[in-house]
């Protein structure tokens, strides 16, 4: 079994255990008081939601940016 584990900077922040807590989500207070928070999304595309108080990072899969980005590559590859 592998140890996943959160890290910013190269330095771990929380070690989560299993994938299982990633189900859960993680919830880690940062050293300049905010609140990173990463959970498993599991709806038709799975991806990790990877939020600092409360809003998404840029370039994490649940982004705005990066959701349209994907919406118009499967609008392309379906030829809409």
């Amino acid at each position: 079994m592998q140890c996943l584990g959160i890290e910013l900077n190269g330095k771990e922040l929380q070690p989560l255990g299993s994938s299982k807590n990633f189900k859960e989500g993680a919830t880690v207070r940062l050293d300049d008081q905010r609140e990173l928070k990463i959970k498993m999304n599991k709806s038709i595309m799975p991806h990790l939601d990877i939020m600092i108080n409360g809003a998404h990072v840029e370039g994490s899969p649940g982004a705005l940016s990066k959701q349209i980005k994907t919406a118009y590559q499967i609008a392309l590859f379906l030829g809409l």
